[in-house]
């Protein structure tokens, strides 16, 4: 059953990838949609289609990254409570953006914000979290019948 675990944890850590690369090619449109159209109704269509991208990362997340984040890393309810802050404020950007008109002088702030915002979640998240989570999932670290996280696997002979 535990194989079973760690093989879906390890599903939605490759899924998650995927969707941080969605959501970079969704960023690299809306920038592309400002240059070319300068203010017109594709950009609207463009942070559109990236609020979709970024809200199902974060749902995906919730849902399949951090509950096994918790339950089998050390530490893994801080490295949670980080990445719901990151959700938050990718949210907080991504509305001031859309409120904002493509044209206004502020936009290009508005995205460069958005960019770097994502830049570090995607980072934090692969660079930290999803490590730690592959790690735990491959046996280097697992809990213990009492549920404390962080006992090393047992090595066999």
């Amino acid at each position: 059953m535990e194989d079973v675990m760690a093989t879906a944890e390890i599903r939605a850590i490759v899924e998650s990838a995927a969707r941080h690369a969605d959501i970079d090619k969704a960023l690299a449109e809306v920038q592309r949609k400002v240059a070319v159209d300068g203010g017109g109704a594709r950009v609207g269509e463009a942070v559109g289609d990236l609020a979709a991208v970024l809200r199902a990362d974060a749902d995906h997340e919730c849902r399949r990254i951090y509950p096994a984040v918790r339950r089998n890393v050390t530490g893994g309810c801080q490295l949670v409570a980080h990445g719901l802050r990151a959700h938050s404020y990718l949210s907080r950007c991504l509305d001031e953006l859309a409120a904002c008109p493509p044209h206004a002088p502020q936009y290009g702030t508005l995205l460069g914000n958005l960019r770097v915002a994502f830049r570090d979640h995607r980072s934090d998240h692969e660079e930290r979290l999803f490590v730690r989570l592959r790690g735990a999932c491959r046996g280097e670290r697992r809990r213990s019948p009492s549920g404390q996280a962080g006992i090393p696997a047992p090595r066999a002979a």
